[in-house]
């Protein structure tokens, strides 16, 4: 039966992604029910530090292209690796920063920066 909760947090392809996402923001939390996962980031994800943005971008951008694979699987009969998902979000991500001034001198920002293929 899919429900979101299966499709976002509790398949095995959703979780290594988001725990991928994660991992690139040095951060571990395991995927739960689906209104515990929107009440964190509006808890947690707020200010204008470069985590914070960097997870709602990766945020949004992984909602986006589970469901877009979802849709895929489904209608189109084709199958994307979690690896090119994951670059996939990385690269809206990168996009969405493009422009954008960042202190990569910080620890946590150059971390961050590191991971995520941020220049």
């Amino acid at each position: 039966m899919e429900t979101r909760n299966h499709l976002f947090f509790e398949c095995n392809y959703s979780k290594t992604v988001w725990k991928e996402v994660l991992s690139l923001c040095s951060l571990q939390r395991s995927p739960r029910q689906w209104n515990f996962v929107l009440q964190w980031p509006v808890l947690k994800l707020t200010g204008k530090a470069l985590i914070s943005i960097v997870l709602w971008l990766a945020w949004g951008a992984f909602f986006y292209w589970i469901w877009r694979e979802r849709n895929c699987r489904i209608f189109g009969n084709t199958r994307l690796s979690e690896k090119v998902i994951l670059e996939k979000i990385k690269d809206a991500v990168l996009m969405s920063l493009s422009g954008t001034r960042i202190r990569s001198d910080e620890i946590v920002n150059n971390r961050i920066c590191i991971a995520w293929g941020i220049e």
